[in-house]
């Protein structure tokens, strides 16, 4: 038998990878063999190869599957995922404010995914992924996002400089994925406001404190 063509690999592929989310997200890693994953998506065992290399590969990518549709694509592409921008992200003349609420609640809308819910119980489940740590996994692509934004803006003038960047990174993802309840699955999230409220103000905050300091004496 020939293999796949493009587009139905391409759907196989998804549909393996969408089977291992949520069998992880059940049994952990462990409890996940390329059988049962073979069984899920009706394949032979042996025809998972044709896709992954092996049982590691398939379940390093279940955990890492983005989870926009022009990401997946991309993935599926064999191309690097390209992070969404929304459009007031897109606009660097707007307030930084403005610019701050819309990736916040881009990262928020990430964090509270179905999806991601199960890859953070698959990563909890197994305790990290191989060669990994799976923490830093989980916040992998939305990490990528806030990078190039945040490079966009100092090359526009509009943020400081004299901070390190993996600085800034935890004092945007830290709150996000404490605040959206990401860090405690299946128990609601540890804030006493909407989170719509706390979004607001962590704009705010991101944009008084990342201000460059010029701006912040004229």
């Amino acid at each position: 038998m020939g293999r796949p063509r493009r587009g139905a690999a391409r759907d196989t592929r998804r549909l393996i990878l969408d089977a291992a989310v949520d069998l992880l997200s059940e049994r952990g890693a462990r409890g996940t063999s390329m059988r049962a994953l073979a069984a899920a998506v009706g394949l032979r065992e042996s025809a998972l190869y044709h896709h992954f290399p092996s049982k590691e590969a398939l379940l390093r990518e279940a955990l890492l599957l983005p989870t926009s549709a022009a990401a997946t694509a991309a993935m599926a592409a064999g191309e690097e995922p390209e992070p969404p921008v929304a459009p007031p992200m897109g606009d660097l003349d707007l307030p930084l404010e403005e610019i701050f609420l819309a990736l916040a609640k881009q990262l928020a809308a990430t964090f509270g995914s179905p999806r991601r819910r199960k890859q953070l119980r698959a990563l909890l489940t197994a305790g990290g992924a191989p060669d990994e740590d799976a923490w830093r996994l989980l916040a992998e692509e939305p990490r990528r996002r806030l990078s190039r934004l945040l490079q966009r803006l100092r090359r526009a003038g509009r943020v400081r400089d004299d901070l390190d960047l993996d600085v800034i990174h935890l004092h945007v993802l830290g709150p996000l994925l404490f605040a959206t309840g990401i860090l405690a699955p299946g128990r609601k999230p540890p804030i006493s406001m909407p989170l719509s409220r706390f979004l607001q103000g962590h704009a705010q905050f991101l944009a008084q404190a990342l201000a460059p300091l010029r701006r912040r004496h004229s």
